[in-house]
C-alpha cells in the first residue's frame, strides 16, 4: 500500500488510524490564528518587535508571506 504525501497511518497492536489529509497541508490549510500559534511556538517571543521598523528587511519577508 502507498500512503500519500500528506496522510499518515497509526497501527498498534493491530488497531489502525489513519488521517488522510494532515492540518497544515494545502488541501487542509491551517487558519491565520493557527499559523500565527504555530510561529510563536516555534520561536517564542525572540521575534517580538521584530516587525515594528519598517526598515527591517525581515518585516518583508513576513508580509510576503502573509504572516
Amino acid at each position: 500500500d502507498t500512503v500519500a504525501e500528506s496522510a499518515a497511518i497509526l497501527e498498534i497492536e493491530g488497531r489502525s488510524w489513519a488521517v488522510q489529509v494532515a492540518r497544515g497541508s494545502p488541501q487542509r490549510p491551517l487558519t491565520e490564528d493557527e499559523v500565527k500559534a504555530k510561529v510563536r511556538s516555534l520561536v517564542g517571543t525572540r521575534l517580538d518587535g521584530a516587525l515594528d521598523d519598517p526598515t527591517n528587511p525581515a518585516r518583508s519577508v513576513v508580509e510576503a508571506a502573509g504572516l
